[in-house]
């Protein structure tokens, strides 16, 4: 049975609770989410710790992104929010853009990832 213990945010407050190997399995997860997201065509924009959960799956802890309320598809000309996400966590590409007409990718949320791996 599943079970949402807490966020990444609060696991990463307990530094001293997170192993190495937690550590890489919960971005392998994150990074298996991110390439079934874009298959669908998805972009979160705004991937923190604190939009990640963890729970227990048979007795394993793992991570499952939530609040996809800035996410959009990346053919969704013009986007409802063409510049939007949390500072420390945005993206160059995202936070630079100009152009509201400007197709956004992928790799932003890539970035947001690298961001949150050197928190933990």
């Amino acid at each position: 049975m599943e079970h949402f213990s807490q966020t990444l945010k609060q696991k990463i407050a307990q530094r001293d609770k997170m192993l190495v190997k937690d550590q890489k399995r919960f971005m392998k997860h994150l990074f298996l989410a991110l390439e079934e997201m874009r298959s669908k065509g998805v972009i979160h924009r705004d991937l923190k710790p604190d939009n990640i959960m963890i729970r227990k799956n048979k007795g394993e802890e793992e991570c499952v992104i939530i609040d996809f309320g800035l996410a959009t598809f990346i053919d969704a000309l013009p986007y409802l929010y063409f510049r939007c996400g949390t500072p420390g966590f945005l993206s160059p590409e995202i936070a630079n853009l100009t152009n509201k007409k400007e197709k956004q990718q992928p790799s932003s949320d890539v970035f947001s990832l690298g961001c949150i791996f050197y928190r933990m």
